[in-house]
């Protein structure tokens, strides 16, 4: 069996790219729960500039149904969308289930996430709690924003949907991306740099991608502790 530093090696997983998206919102708690439109329009487009020639497809891992029904009521939504960017939203509440603001069936939302997952020249974003932990399968995705905590088990299975190899093209995806906002939340901070060293532990993190990633961070110096020689100090 290979490990995961193995199977990036080998080229049969994508390494990981991790960044923090620094928002306008302010970075208290609360804000990010009311800001998601602000910070979902912003980790979108810096995942377009990212793959400039492959459909943006971006997962958010919410914090739950406000947050959700938050984001479909923000102008940030308004104007994804009349930028052709799809969206689909996924909850148990069956609200929350919809398709570019229309509600929908899990059988449509199945239906559609394929069929618009699959498409290379489609911008897609798809908004979750929770439910993508049973196994489903999203093709094209590129990245996603991870906007609570998780259990690590849980976090390795959702970074897992976007580090599979683009295999018409792997030029254009050399890597999968994993953001986190950039928030002043010590919980929170402390929860996202135990995911940070969970996927440098777990070999996805070249060591030049973990040094670019230390070295944008943010006004507040934290010790990651990612296994570099000398310790090397984030701004996260």
């Amino acid at each position: 069996i290979l490990t995961h530093k193995e199977a990036v090696d080998k080229g049969l997983i994508l390494p990981v790219k991790p960044i923090l998206i620094k928002s306008g919102v302010s970075a208290k708690e609360e804000e990010v729960e009311n800001g998601i439109g602000q910070l979902v329009d912003e980790a979108f487009y810096r995942l377009k500039e990212e793959f400039p020639n492959l459909g943006t497809k971006l997962l958010i891992a919410s914090t739950g149904s406000k947050q959700m029904m938050t984001f479909i009521n923000s102008q940030e939504y308004k104007d994804l969308l009349s930028d052709n960017v799809h969206i689909l939203t996924v909850h148990s509440n069956v609200e929350l289930k919809t398709y570019n603001g229309k509600e929908i069936t899990r059988k449509e939302f199945n239906i559609l996430k394929d069929k618009l997952g699959s498409n290379p020249e489609i911008d897609l974003i798809i908004v979750h709690y929770d439910i993508l932990a049973e196994g489903i399968d999203i093709q094209g995705l590129t990245g996603v924003l991870i906007l609570r905590q998780m259990k690590l088990a849980k976090f390795l299975q959702t970074i897992g949907r976007v580090i599979r190899i683009y295999r018409k093209n792997p030029e254009l995806k050399p890597h999968g991306v994993v953001m986190f906002p950039d928030i002043v939340n010590k919980d929170l901070v402390e929860a996202f740099v135990d995911m940070i060293k969970s996927i440098n532990q777990e070999g996805y993190i070249p060591s030049e991608i973990l040094t670019e990633f230390l070295i944008s961070g943010s006004n507040d110096e934290t010790e990651l502790g990612l296994g570099t020689e000398p310790p090397i100090t984030s701004s996260i």
